[in-house]
């Protein structure tokens, strides 16, 4: 898995990892394929994505494109839940997303930020360990240019698993 593997390759080089992270989501993911998304932060509890002003990513007027904008949060939220997926089949299913727009912003770059406390992380893990499935609630917020939120996306996601045992032949 592509997270794994950067999750190990982060441990030597941190800068390497994130960059081979941005080059695939930026042309493996066909639901980013050329939208720029750059990881500039990544840890145990904390994403932080780049968007640029991109014509991909702008409406007709010059603004941001809400899609472009929901899109690289629920990006940035995937990546930082595979960094904790356990061994076997992981998977997301989006329940529920909110948008919402507090100012308008035409700066060059967003800023997708999430942090997962280890608290709400374990709570969740523990009860996927027990029952193979779990609802997680949680916002990311945007940020301009000068640090301010100038929005809000929040996201109901349903986390399943199953422990894949692998059989010696």
């Amino acid at each position: 898995h592509i997270v794994d593997f950067m999750s190990y390759v982060e441990k030597w080089t941190p800068q390497a990892s994130r960059e081979a992270l941005s080059y695939f989501l930026d042309f493996f993911r066909s639901s980013t394929l050329g939208m720029g998304i750059r990881i500039s932060k990544l840890n145990d509890t904390q994403i932080e994505a780049i968007l640029p002003k991109r014509a991909r990513n702008i409406d007709e007027d010059g603004g941001w494109l809400d899609s472009a904008v929901i899109t690289a949060a629920v990006e940035s939220f995937k990546i930082l839940w595979l960094r904790h997926a356990p061994i076997g089949e992981f998977h997301f299913q989006i329940k529920k997303i909110s948008y919402e727009q507090r100012k308008v912003s035409l700066t060059e770059t967003l800023r997708v930020r999430y942090e997962l406390s280890p608290e709400n992380r374990e709570m969740a893990l523990t009860e996927l360990r027990a029952n193979s499935v779990t609802s997680v609630e949680t916002s990311l917020f945007i940020f301009d240019d000068k640090d301010a939120i100038i929005s809000e996306v929040k996201i109901i996601s349903q986390l399943t698993s199953s422990l894949q045992l692998s059989e010696k032949n």
